[in-house]
């Protein structure tokens, strides 16, 4: 089911490792990474920008939960959100 980018109300965020692999598991997919493409140059989709300073928690999750399917990507998802939100919390 193809769905228009535009029909998005919400801001969607995301970061720059998530999107490299959702554009490895939509290579298959025709006109898939298009999409993609085009939701993050025209919007909703935003990224969020990861920092050196993310590195070290992005591994501590990785390493926390080896036991479970977290890469790099789901790392940075989860550490991204929280590291703008405890920024704007201090400031």
């Amino acid at each position: 089911m193809r769905r228009d980018p535009a029909k998005y109300t919400e801001p969607l965020a995301t970061v720059w490792p998530a999107v490299t692999e959702a554009m490895y598991l939509l290579a298959d997919v025709s006109g898939a990474q298009d999409i993609l493409w085009e939701m993050l140059e025209r919007g909703p989709l935003q990224l969020l920008p990861l920092y050196a300073a993310d590195v070290p928690r992005m591994r501590e999750l990785m390493r926390k939960y080896a036991d479970r399917p977290m890469d790099m990507a789901d790392a940075a998802l989860l550490r991204a959100p929280s590291a703008r939100a405890s920024a704007k919390s201090s400031r």
